[in-house]
């Protein structure tokens, strides 16, 4: 096949190889290629790309072959490599991916003085100590050393690296960041999570001018931030995590004029956030030991998280919450308040509220008319929710009330889910999980097991039909396991439509019980299925120990009075 252009092999015993080549390839793609290196008689200088991942490959060729062609080199999960050839011979590549070589431990300096290279990914070469001394690649845009959990210096930077945008550091034993990162003017993504051996940022960082993500995590020696990071004028989003000793943020942090995306995880000795922080548009912190002073004036704030901080009553006063005029999304799960200010409802813009977890909270204010999901699963002090949400408009569409043990579930779902119709006009979706066990007798379609089929019901597509959507409910039970999945669709032969999905991480805390999902479906979601059967099945790993024990379906019909929702 002295013409062939492309060749791609997948599964395919060939242990010794193939005794010819065409010198016409352009693609080269062969999976678990079998030889310890290429044959020294092939020639294959028109070759573009070259991949051959998870194969045999000790040394991908003996000797210098010119590669003038050749863009595109992938030998990743090889773990047999040990080095990389010279790079002299291969002028144009401009992608080299190494990724999972966990035998890799020697790179020849030909590779870090290269000029097209655009991409180079060494990720989670585990062998790998050392690099060449220097690197100048004037072309790279992308280098990704994560997880390359023996390597303990990055090389010094020569010249004009300007094209650089992302550096993954990643998961190395780097002891420290050489002064000369400073030269890096273009890049926009910084990834120093899990660098366990890095203590502090060198001052020259504040070259980075470009700079838009800063992540840092398991700096066990970190103290403090230094001041110049305020010389980050283009920092947009900043990660903190794992950082034990770290007691402040520096007040600089205040002239980050495009500091939009703030979290700060794990860091247990943080007492204190600076006052300004004006262009903060998301943050969150979590968990939180220590009583926290929270800045007061994030006026253009959208989306808070304060989970696990340890916020009693009091912590979140009407003052506090007045100055978040912006908020769209509040996460103040595993708290300890018995309640919230009844100026929660003031929050015109607030979509999102999650309150999981929160084992005192008692009692719910009103809450805001434009909430579209709430999420109290886990209060098992909570006994009321209808009267929270009396002020919500149409866009309420989903309630999780998981493992709220002191909640009326059966009364309180179908009294939320009565008032919903009634605004919505059945025309949108809503689903609602709370404690409850049966499916009500009012139900007129009701089947034990996980999938129910309905027949004769009135055609959706006809001008004159009064049916407008269907209650479906299901109850089930669950315990011990963490994530699990339900599904609710509509059937009609071999047609399948998805209407809706639960998830949930169970709290492995609290005693599993049985729960109800209730669900709406307006017509419109189901139009095109004439006498359609339900069905709601478990998805995903099957030792999720979650089981569906009956289900229900309700026909909607226009101007219906809803008397029988009770």
């Amino acid at each position: 096949m002295t013409n062939l252009r492309l060749l791609k092999i997948r599964g395919v015993q060939l242990p010794k190889g193939l005794e010819y080549l065409s010198n016409q390839l352009r693609l080269l793609d062969w999976r678990g290629f079998p030889l310890e290196s290429l044959p020294s008689n092939l020639q294959l200088n028109k070759l573009v790309e070259l991949k051959m991942d998870g194969g045999r490959i000790r040394q991908p060729w003996k000797g210098n072959k010119p590669f003038n062609m050749l863009k595109s080199i992938s030998f990743n999960s090889c773990k047999s490599l040990i080095k990389t050839p010279d790079f002299t011979e291969i002028p144009n590549l401009e992608e080299l991916t190494l990724v999972g070589c966990s035998r890799l431990n020697e790179i020849h300096p030909s590779l870090l003085a290269h000029e097209k290279i655009k991409r180079m990914d060494l990720s989670y070469c585990s062998s790998l100590k050392t690099l060449p001394s220097q690197i100048h690649m004037e072309s790279l845009r992308s280098l990704s050393l994560g997880g390359c959990s023996k390597l303990k210096r990055f090389p010094e930077i020569i010249g004009s690296m300007e094209c650089l945008l992302e550096l993954i550091l990643y998961h190395t034993a780097i002891k420290e960041l050489p002064l000369s990162i400073g030269l890096l003017f273009g890049l926009e993504f910084l990834d120093l999570n899990n660098c366990k051996n890095l203590s502090s940022l060198p001052i020259t960082i504040n070259g980075l001018k470009s700079l838009k993500t800063l992540f840092i995590s398991h700096w066990s020696r970190l103290v403090s931030l230094p001041s110049i990071i305020d010389s980050l004028k283009s920092l947009q989003k900043l990660s903190i995590s794992h950082c034990s000793r770290l007691v402040s943020l520096p007040s600089t942090i205040d002239d980050l004029k495009s500091l939009k995306y703030l979290f700060i995880s794990h860091c247990s000795r943080l007492v204190s956030l600076p006052n300004g922080l004006k262009s903060l548009q998301n943050f969150s912190i979590s968990p939180c030991s220590n009583p926290m002073t929270f800045p007061s004036n994030l006026c253009h704030i959208k989306k808070l998280q304060l989970r696990d901080c340890n916020l009693g009553d009091g912590a979140i006063t009407s003052d506090l919450l007045g100055s978040f005029i912006s908020f769209e999304e509040l996460d103040l799960s595993q708290n300890n308040f018995v309640s919230l200010p009844a100026s929660i409802n003031r929050l015109s813009n607030l979509r999102f509220l999650s309150l999981n977890c929160c084992r005192r909270l008692q009692i719910l204010p009103e809450l805001p008319s434009n909430i579209s999901s709430l999420s109290v699963s886990g209060c098992i002090s909570l006994e009321r929710l209808s009267n929270a949400l009396r002020l919500c408009n149409s866009n309420l569409s989903n309630i999780s009330s998981f493992n709220c043990l002191k909640l009326d579930g059966t009364g309180e779902a179908f009294s939320i889910m009565k008032e919903r119709l009634k605004l919505t006009n059945s025309s949108k979706r809503f689903s609602m999980v709370v404690p409850a066990s049966g499916v009500p007798e009012w139900f007129k379609h009701k089947s034990d097991g996980h999938s129910i089929k309905i027949e004769k019901l009135p055609d959706l597509n006809k001008n004159d039909s009064k049916l407008v959507g269907y209650v479906v409910c299901a109850t089930f039970f669950h315990c011990d396991k963490w994530l699990f999945l339900l599904r609710c669709s509509v059937t009609r032969g071999f047609s399948v439509h998805e209407c809706s999905r639960l998830t949930f991480d169970v709290d492995s805390r609290l005693p599993g019980l049985d729960h109800l999902w209730l669900l709406y479906l307006p017509g419109k979601k189901i139009k095109r299925f004439n006498s359609p059967e339900f069905k709601i099945w478990l998805d995903g790993c099957p030792t999720f120990r979650v089981k569906v024990k009956r289900v229900g379906v309700h026909p909607v019909y226009e101007n219906e009075d809803f008397v029988e929702f009770h």
